[in-house]
């Protein structure tokens, strides 16, 4: 998409500030005009008049995603730079990826330091008139109008400074400007901060896995089936408790086999059953066909998939989705918990290493387990309302990237 002229462009947004509802239609301008570009380091100071202690901050295209940038040092005689004619960005420029892999080019960040960066990037130092901020949110919003322009597919497209001083910008006053770009920014901190709450509960229940699951030393066949394991931690209840029994996972399991499994083109987006199948999604789509419905009765299954390795823990009605998903269970209830199971799985999960089944491999897995009951379902009610929490920070995360989106797509004018 090329925005060559300038007289098609909204000029005046869907939403605006109750203080700036009288102020008239936007300006449109090329970036050349307002901004100077610069591709690799500005001419404009040296990494001597910065740091003096051998290292400098840097940035390289693959980083510009994370948005606004606080980057680590990197040892200049490492990087191969004169401390004293290096030049570098400064801060609060705005930095675009002219080329890189997969979805990197036309990403866009903003510098809260002075850094270095290679020539993949383009910085952009906007005149006094034009907020970074501003310009940073807006070029963040135009990414597939950005990438549109670009010539060449791949690793060998890219951006290149004319394109970018081509590209067409409305601005409002600099008032307005500034105003649009704290509303937003305060967004972006509440989508950061989401971001990195779920992490961490990632992280930790990773962790609290390691320690609730009794070690298996050697695993697989070297292991001796008949020793008794012992976990890091155990909830105290239990503590005087002898140690875990342990078996092959296809020594206690059972498998579902089903008739009819649905291709991903009969998936919907609205149905009475869910599909699940071995993608990363938990629920892949819906269906209203009773036919291929998979009813469980109040049990509960894990769904492993058999290419990806992805784990599911199922408990409720519903649709096998394509192929290449092994449904299993406990085979014995009174004994082993389904859902415990399906966490000790997680605890050491297959990471694929090539394309092929690895059901195979799965059920060769040695797996440990409590002989209490009680003892395994404590376990997998914690882990469980840990999923809970992360489940909700999830969904936190998403309106809150939905609104973000919702809101940029009303407070800047639309071509």
């Amino acid at each position: 998409m090329t925005m060559a002229n300038p007289q098609t462009y909204n000029r005046i947004p869907a939403l605006r500030f109750p203080e700036f509802i009288n102020d008239g239609e936007w300006e449109v301008k090329r970036l050349g005009d307002i901004a100077e570009l610069y591709a690799g380091a500005t001419p404009l100071t040296t990494v001597a008049e910065y740091w003096e202690n051998g290292t400098i901050p840097w940035m390289s295209s693959g980083e510009v995603h994370n948005g606004q940038i606080f980057k680590t040092e990197k040892a200049i005689t490492t990087l191969g730079y004169d401390s004293c004619s290096t030049k570098m960005i400064p801060a609060n420029s705005v930095v675009v990826a002219l080329a890189g892999q997969g979805k990197t080019r036309g990403t866009v960040a903003i510098t809260r330091i002075p850094l270095c960066t290679n020539q993949s990037l383009c910085s952009i130092i906007p005149n006094d008139n034009y907020n970074s901020d501003y310009l940073y949110l807006y070029l963040s919003s135009q990414y597939e109008n950005l990438r549109e322009i670009s010539s060449g597919d791949g690793s060998r497209g890219g951006l290149n400074l004319q394109m970018l001083r081509d590209f067409l910008i409305p601005f409002p006053p600099l008032a307005e400007q500034e105003r649009i770009a704290q509303s937003l920014l305060v967004l972006e901190e509440l989508i950061k901060t989401a971001s990195n709450k779920l992490e961490l509960l990632k992280s930790h229940k990773q962790g609290l896995m390691q320690q609730l699951f009794a070690p298996l030393n050697g695993g697989g066949k070297s292991l001796i089936i008949n020793r008794l394991q012992i976990p890091k931690i155990r909830f105290p209840e239990f503590e005087n408790t002898k140690g875990w029994e342990v078996k092959k996972l296809g020594e206690i399991i059972t498998t579902i086999t089903v008739t009819r499994k649905l291709p991903s083109t009969d998936y919907h987006e609205n149905g009475k059953y869910p599909i699940v199948d071995q993608s990363q999604q938990y629920i892949c789509g819906y269906s209203d066909d009773t036919e291929a419905l998979i009813k469980l009765n109040g049990d509960a299954v894990i769904v492993f998939g058999d290419h990806t390795c992805t784990l599911k823990y199922i408990d409720f009605d519903f649709i096998q989705g394509a192929d290449g998903i092994k449904i299993c269970k406990s085979s014995e209830h009174e004994k082993i918990d389904t859902q415990f199971l399906y966490y000790c799985l997680c605890a050491s999960p297959i990471n694929p290493t090539e394309y092929k089944r690895h059901f195979s491999d799965l059920k060769e897995k040695s797996v440990s387990w409590p002989k209490a009951l009680s003892e395994q379902r404590k376990i997998a009610d914690c882990l469980s309302s840990l999923d809970e929490t992360i489940r909700l920070y999830n969904d936190k995360l998403t309106v809150l990237r939905h609104h973000k989106r919702g809101l940029m797509q009303q407070l800047f004018p639309q071509a």
